[in-house]
C-alpha cells in the first residue's frame, strides 16, 4: 500500500454549508475495479478535512490510500476505517447509493468491521437534486457541477476508463499510471469543498430582492414587425457564485453575483380584469356592459340582470408582462378562469421590497 498526504488550501469553499455540517467532518471518495463489491476491489481511497473546523476557508488536510497490489486492499481498507474513528460526519457525493455499500461489501468480504453505523452521512449528490431544474447544467454528474461554476480539471479520465490503467499498472507498475489513478481521485476529493457554493442557488427564493432599474427597447423581428422587450433589474440579498442564464417560454433570467435581470417580450393589446365581486353588478344588455349596482338600480329591469363572473370585467389596451401570481394589481387576464396573469406595464415602476421579491420569487 502507498501513502499519500499534503497540506492545501481550497481555491474556495462555502463557510455556510460547512457550519451546517454536524461535529468534525471529513470528505470521502473510493476508486474501484468495477460496479459490484462481489467480484471487484477498492484500489484507492481519498479524504480530506479541514485543519481548523473554527476556519474551514483556509487549510484542509489530504490522504490519499493506494492499493499498489491486490493483496493491499486489506489494508486500505483498515487505515481507512482507522481513520473515520477521529470524525463525526462522513460526506461524499452519491455514496450513500455506490461508495458505502461497496466499501461495506469489501469490508463484509475481509471479516472487517463497519464503521459506517456509527458516522453521519451527508450525500452532496442528494442535497444538489434541486440544482437540476433550476440551473443549466445538463446533469448531476460532478463533472458537470463542477464546469457550471468553473472548477479546472487536469483529469482527463473517467472511473471506468482508470480500471484497465489500474489492471495495467498491476501488471507492469509505472509512475505515470500511478500519477493518473492518483489524481482523478484526488481531484474528485478536492472538487467536492470546492463544490459547496453552488448550494447557494438553493437559497434564491429565501433571499430579499429590490427592484434597481427597468428598461424598454424595440427591435425589429424575424418578419419586419416591430417589436418590444422590456427589462427589468433586481438586486439581490444573495451573492451567486457563477453567472448563468435560462430561457424560459415567457421570459429569460441572467444572473450575475447579485443582480438578476429578467427579459420579457411583453403581450401587446388588449387584455380584461375581472372583478371578483360580479354579483354586486349589473350586466345592460343593451349596451353590452356592465355597471355597478348602485347605479344599475336606475335601469329599466327589462335591459338589466345580474351580471355573471365571465363578464364582469373592463378591457383595458396596452403593454402588459407576466407574473406568477396575481401579485401587481389591477390583475388583467386573456379569461377570467386562465391561469395567466398580466399587470399593466406603467412608465414608472414603484414597487416596494416585498412586491419585488415576491415578483421574483415567482419565477424562479
Amino acid at each position: 500500500m502507498k501513502v499519500s498526504e499534503c497540506v492545501y488550501t481550497p481555491v474556495r469553499t462555502s463557510t455556510a454549508v460547512l457550519h451546517t455540517l454536524p461535529g468534525r467532518y471529513v470528505f470521502f471518495d473510493i476508486e474501484t475495479t468495477g460496479l459490484s463489491s462481489k467480484n471487484s476491489t477498492v484500489y484507492l481511497i481519498g479524504v480530506t478535512w479541514p485543519v481548523s473546523y473554527e476556519n474551514p476557508d483556509r487549510e484542509w488536510n489530504f490522504c490519499q490510500w493506494f492499493a499498489d497490489t491486490r493483496e493491499s486492499e486489506r489494508e486500505v481498507l483498515r487505515e481507512f476505517t482507522l481513520c473515520l474513528a477521529g470524525f463525526d460526519t462522513l460526506v461524499h457525493f452519491n455514496g450513500d447509493t455506490f461508495d458505502i455499500p461497496f466499501v461495506r461489501g469489501r469490508l463484509f468480504y475481509h471479516r472487517m468491521s463497519d464503521p459506517f453505523s456509527l458516522i453521519t452521512s451527508v450525500d452532496l449528490y442528494r442535497m444538489a437534486r434541486p440544482l437540476k431544474k433550476m440551473l443549466p447544467i445538463g446533469s448531476l454528474k460532478l463533472k458537470s457541477l463542477e464546469s457550471f461554476l468553473g472548477i479546472h480539471r487536469d483529469d482527463p479520465y473517467t472511473g471506468g476508463e482508470l480500471i484497465d490503467v489500474y489492471n495495467q499498472y498491476l501488471k507492469c507498475p509505472t509512475r505515470e499510471a500511478e500519477k493518473d489513478l492518483m489524481l482523478h481521485n484526488e481531484e474528485d476529493i478536492k472538487g467536492m469543498p470546492e463544490l459547496l457554493p453552488i448550494f447557494a442557488y438553493l437559497d434564491m427564493k429565501k433571499a430579499s430582492y429590490r427592484l434597481v432599474g427597468q428598461k424598454r427597447e424595440r427591435y425589429s423581428g424575424f418578419d419586419g414587425t416591430e417589436k418590444t422587450e422590456v427589462c427589468l433589474t433586481f438586486e439581490s440579498s444573495l451573492a451567486l457564485p457563477a453567472a448563468y442564464t435560462q430561457r424560459g417560454e415567457d421570459v429569460t433570467l441572467h444572473v450575475d453575483g447579485n443582480i438578476f435581470t429578467f427579459f420579457f417580450t411583453p403581450y401587446v393589446g388588449a387584455l380584461r380584469h375581472f372583478f371578483p365581486n360580479y354579483r354586486d353588478y349589473f350586466y345592460l344588455t343593451m349596451e353590452d356592459k356592465i355597471v355597478h349596482k348602485s347605479i344599475g338600480q336606475f335601469v329599466d329591469k327589462a335591459v338589466r340582470r345580474k351580471a355573471r363572473p365571465e363578464e364582469c370585467y373592463v378591457e383595458k389596451e396596452g403593454l402588459f408582462l407576466p407574473q406568477k401570481e396575481p401579485l401587481i394589481t389591477p390583475v388583467f387576464q386573456k379569461e377570467g378562469k386562465g391561469r395567466e396573469w398580466f399587470f399593466l406595464l406603467e412608465e414608472e415602476l414603484k414597487w416596494d421590497e416585498e412586491t419585488a421579491t415576491r415578483f421574483v420569487q415567482g419565477w424562479l
